[in-house]
């Protein structure tokens, strides 16, 4: 499975840490599953968790899946204003923060991605990072069997 630092905004974290929200949207994403370390921009500036993001699903499709929940179909429209694809959340870790400003400085080059970063081609960043991961707290897990219209569009 790929490896990635992936920004997300601290306004959606306690929502992912709580294990309410279940699926990422974005506007555009890879087409495979990966491991997503989550970055928090200003003015944490650090990688807070690690999460296993599924194959992106097509938020489009859902209109039509879901056609017959009127309150699933506004909310899905909704989100097509901004998002295009939704990626399961198949698992949630908390981490120990490791800091962002520290990396630049002791990894030349590196700069904090504005969206992700694919990690696989920098191995020096990825053994930086796994060195300094310590896990916390309980490991959340979901179980994407029993996906309602309920479950769709609402973090």
């Amino acid at each position: 499975m790929r490896k990635m630092i992936l920004s997300f905004s601290f306004e959606w974290y306690e929502q992912l840490k709580s294990g309410e929200k279940i699926y990422e949207h974005r506007k555009r994403f890879c087409k495979e599953p990966v491991e997503a370390y989550i970055y928090i921009g200003l003015p944490y500036r650090q990688l807070v968790a690690i999460v296993e993001l599924g194959k992106p699903e097509n938020i489009e499709d859902w209109l039509e899946k879901y056609s017959y929940d009127e309150e699933a179909v506004e909310r899905i429209k909704d989100y097509l204003t901004r998002n295009k694809v939704a990626m399961p959340i198949f698992s949630f870790q908390e981490i120990e923060p490791i800091d962002m400003r520290r990396m630049e400085k002791d990894i030349s080059g590196f700069r904090v991605p504005i969206s992700y970063m694919f990690l696989d081609d920098k191995p020096e960043l990825l053994k930086y990072i796994d060195l300094r991961t310590k896990y916390k707290n309980k490991r959340i897990e979901h179980d994407f069997t029993h996906i309602s219209s309920k479950d769709i569009c609402v973090c």
